[in-house]
Order: structure tokens, then C-alpha cells, then sequence
């Protein structure tokens, strides 16, 4: 009689100890899919962050090239006002020429 019931207290524990043992599976089953969502998650942010840095780094190029040559046009402007302002002296010292010869002609 002793002997039966140990028995059966050890199959009972085995039994609890079994069903305790699918449960933590289960758990450990499920920790592994969301550790995988997870990890796909992260992946995914990191490639994105990756993307956007491109993206950035394209668009600080494209600032750097546009404002070289806002520069360079600036630098043509400055020469063209320089250019303008020569033309402008050239053609008041001709009109002054000009004039000066017009009275000594008509004298």
C-alpha cells in the first residue's frame, strides 16, 4: 500500500512536472517569435535610419553644389558691374571727346 501510493505521488508529480514543462515551452516558443519580431523591427528602423542618412548626405551635397555656384554667379555679377562701370567711364570720356572736338569744329 505504501509502495502504490509513493507511486502514485510520483506519477502525479511527474505529471504536474510535465505539464509545467510544456507550459514553459510554450513561453520560451513564444519569447523567441516576439525576440524575432523584435529584432525584425530593429532591422527594418536601422535600415530605414541607413536610407535617410543617404538621403541626407545627398541633399548636404547638393546644398554645398548649389551654393558654389550661388558664389561663382556672384563672383560673374561683380565682374559684370566692374565691366559696366569701365563701359559706363570708356563711353562718358568718348562723349567728353566727343564734345570737346565738336567745339573745336565748330571754331
Amino acid at each position: 500500500l505504501i509502495s502504490g501510493s509513493f507511486c502514485l505521488t510520483l506519477v502525479q508529480l511527474s505529471k504536474g512536472l510535465h505539464d509545467q514543462l510544456l507550459v514553459t515551452k510554450e513561453q520560451l516558443l513564444q519569447s523567441r517569435k516576439q525576440l524575432v519580431q523584435v529584432g525584425v523591427e530593429k532591422e527594418t528602423l536601422l535600415e530605414q535610419q541607413r536610407e535617410e542618412r543617404i538621403k541626407v548626405q545627398a541633399l548636404r551635397d547638393k546644398s554645398t553644389l548649389v551654393s558654389k555656384e550661388l558664389l561663382d554667379q556672384q563672383k560673374r555679377v561683380k565682374l559684370l558691374q566692374y565691366e559696366v562701370l569701365a563701359g559706363r567711364q570708356d563711353l562718358k570720356g568718348m562723349t567728353s571727346n566727343c564734345t570737346e572736338s565738336s567745339r573745336l569744329m565748330e571754331k
